[in-house]
């Protein structure tokens, strides 16, 4: 068997288990978006095992299956930042493969290189989203305790 059929298996191999993992979630936002199971783990070994060229590309190819397996669209450009990019990101493990702790230092520089580029996705939405629902001063009623009523409202 070939290398490049080798590494091809092993990057579908890798891909697979990612998929798996992510379905497996230990928190999902209410906007969109999960704390998974060590997915992003399975996305960044080929980049650290074959070079930052195969990392990317491999996780090019399972951003498209993420956003094939649920995708989460409010603009194009948002998507192309939010899956292909993102999760492209993961092959920036290959930069790492020759250092002392590489593997730590690559699986942590995935979640660092996708966040170059906040969206208005999924993950940059928490706070925000959850400023935007709080209604406003101007509807809310001040709260005095020198007030004679015993109800604030």
């Amino acid at each position: 068997m070939s290398k490049n059929v080798k590494v091809l298996v092993y990057c579908a191999a890798c891909i697979a288990l990612a998929c798996v993992t992510s379905m497996l979630k230990v928190f999902e936002f209410p906007t969109g978006g999960a704390i998974t199971l060590c997915s992003m783990l399975f996305a960044a070994l080929p980049g650290y095992f074959f070079g930052w060229k195969v990392g990317i590309a491999s996780g090019l190819a399972y951003g498209v299956l993420q956003f094939v397996m649920g995708p989460y669209v409010l603009t194009p450009i948002q998507v192309l930042l939010d899956y292909p990019l993102a999760f492209g990101a993961a092959g920036l493990s290959g930069f790492f493969a020759n250092q002392k702790n590489g593997l730590i230092k690559g699986y942590l520089s995935s979640p660092a290189g996708s966040s170059l580029a906040p969206t208005p996705g999924r993950a940059g939405t928490v706070l925000p989203t959850a400023l935007s629902t709080m209604p406003s001063t101007s509807a809310r009623r001040p709260f005095s305790p020198s007030s004679s009523s015993a109800s604030p409202l």
